[in-house]
């Protein structure tokens, strides 16, 4: 029976008790200036060679940005440290070198991971998804150009029959370095950002659940599978490489909180048929977790860029997905777009007759 608007409110906002905006300005505290400070410090040596590391249809944002930014090595916002940290790897983790046996290997492990977990629980209907974003983009303007970036958190929570809430929490907009500062100043400080660089929090009700409808509908048998992401990434791929919006289709559908554990072991075994795919070894991601990282590359309006997935092979669970371009000799790493999966999960609704 379709609930109505005042019984949705209550049950999403006991699901979501944090207010919006409440926090705003965090990569601003005392904490995260000490983060930075930590980060800066380390020894850039200890990192292993540069290689790449790191949402359902109808909320999709692809990998793909037209115009990349160039992280300097010493970038001023914590957010863009962390993540060139997470590109060039830990100081414990390898480089892979594109290896095809452990390729094979480290999906056929999260294959099996994958579908020897239970089931989706019916009594736990409500889906929830959290991710972090970071995108850097660039302006040009009176001959000048500038790179900004900005943090971004997503959430989405889903009812049973459709209608759900997402709420997207987005920090302050920073220049990427001291020069991308001195660029928009010598154009004249022009308007660029259409909501200014200050935070904000949007919350937005969403129609129906299409993730949801989308994971119900793919085959689990693994050939079959790969035939129509295949099929739906070259008919929504825009700019993307083949391979990468096929590999973007697998990130998400892994992640949806309403996968069987039958589609996300035939969405692993897909990914060894991506065409081009490589292993590119051990990577820990921003929020410190360990996995592998196995990706694409690709041409671009801007060239060639690198396309990947991070995932656990042990909980077959997927950590990020990245789009940056190959690192030049002293320079930092071109990003494009970084998405860490927080959270995908299946929860209870309040009690019946519950009173905020």
């Amino acid at each position: 029976m379709p609930m109505n608007d005042d019984k949705l409110i209550k049950e999403l906002r006991q699901l979501d008790p944090v207010e919006p905006g409440s926090l705003d300005g965090a990569a601003e505290s005392d904490a995260a200036g000490a983060l930075l400070g930590r980060i800066l410090a380390a020894d850039p040596e200890a990192a292993v060679e540069p290689s790449p590391v790191g949402e359902g249809r109808g909320s999709r944002r692809g990998w793909w940005r037209p115009t990349p930014a160039r992280l300097a090595p010493a970038g001023t916002a914590v957010a863009a440290v962390v993540v060139a940290v997470l590109l060039l790897g830990s100081a414990t983790g390898g480089s892979g070198g594109g290896n095809p046996d452990r390729l094979v290997g480290a999906l056929d492990q999260a294959a099996a991971v994958a579908g020897a977990q239970p089931a989706v629980g019916v009594a736990r209907p409500y889906s929830y998804l959290k991710a972090r974003e970071l995108a850097v983009d660039i302006t040009n303007a009176d001959q000048r150009t500038w790179h900004v970036s900005q943090v971004t958190t997503r959430e989405e929570w889903m009812t049973p029959d459709g209608p759900g809430r997402m709420r997207i929490i987005a920090g302050p907009s920073h220049f990427v370095g001291s020069s991308d500062r001195a660029e928009w100043e010598s154009a004249g400080r022009p308007g660029f950002l259409s909501l200014g660089f200050g935070p904000r929090t949007e919350v937005h009700w969403i129609a129906g659940d299409v993730m949801r409808k989308r994971v119900e509908d793919l085959p689990t048998d693994p050939a079959a599978l790969t035939v129509r992401l295949r099929e739906e990434a070259q008919a929504e791929r825009g700019e993307m490489p083949l391979p990468a919006a096929t590999l973007q289709l697998i990130a998400e559908d892994l992640r949806s909180p309403a996968a069987s554990p039958q589609l996300r072991q035939a969405l692993y075994e897909a990914a060894k048929q991506v065409p081009g795919i490589r292993y590119f070894g051990a990577r820990t991601d921003a929020e410190g977790r360990d996995g592998v990282a196995i990706g694409v590359s690709g041409l671009g309006p801007d060239g060639q860029a690198q396309f990947a997935l991070v995932f656990d092979p042990e909980t077959a669970r997927p950590l990020a997905t990245l789009a940056i371009s190959p690192t030049g000799a002293g320079a930092g790493p071109t990003i494009r777009r970084v998405t860490t999966f927080l959270e995908a999960s299946q929860v209870q609704p309040p009690p019946e007759g519950t009173t905020l």
